[in-house]
């Protein structure tokens, strides 16, 4: 692999991991918003 091409990859699997990330955390605080709503 040239330096790049795998620089390249690993930015683009970074960039996967923290949209997971903010995607999971906006659903946990969805999750208890509506927790909070049915109490």
């Amino acid at each position: 692999y040239p330096t790049h091409l795998m620089l390249k990859l690993m930015r683009n699997k970074l960039i996967d991991i923290t949209q997971g990330i903010r995607s999971y955390r906006w659903g946990l605080k969805k999750f208890f918003k509506l927790g909070t709503y049915l109490q």
